[in-house]
């Protein structure tokens, strides 16, 4: 089940329960990926989640980021993360900050939307 299907499925659940808020959130949900395509692939479900969770921390909004993370999928811890950019380096002998593009593109293969690109690119500087 994609999660543009599981959206779809959980709004009506909320409807039956009742739960207008959870309603509204997935409603808004569903028409960002109708704004886009009537069939959104989970990579870029994901990206469109993401950047809704970020606007709702913005303006502090709990309940709808306690929706949202629902459908975000865990993202790969600080450890883990590091012990694949030491992997990478050391395969590749990369040794430049001007090879951070090549490695992040290795780890964007490899973990896709659940990388923090952000963390990704700090532990990177670190390591070169």
């Amino acid at each position: 089940m994609t999660i543009q299907e599981k959206i779809k499925a959980d709004s009506i659940l909320a409807l039956k329960a009742k739960d207008k808020e959870t309603l509204n959130i997935l409603k808004v949900i569903s028409g960002e990926f109708d704004r886009i395509s009537k069939n959104v692939d989970d990579d870029k479900a994901i990206h469109i989640i993401k950047n809704m969770k970020e606007n709702a921390i913005e303006l502090k909004n709990d309940q709808e980021i306690k929706v949202l993370d629902k459908y975000l999928p865990v993202a790969i811890s600080e450890n883990e993360l590091n012990s694949e950019i030491t992997k990478i380096i050391k395969t590749n002998k990369y040794d430049s900050p001007r090879q951070i593009g090549l490695i992040m593109k290795e780890l964007k293969s490899k973990y896709g939307s659940i990388l923090d690109g952000k963390l990704a690119s700090s532990i990177i500087k670190k390591l070169l």
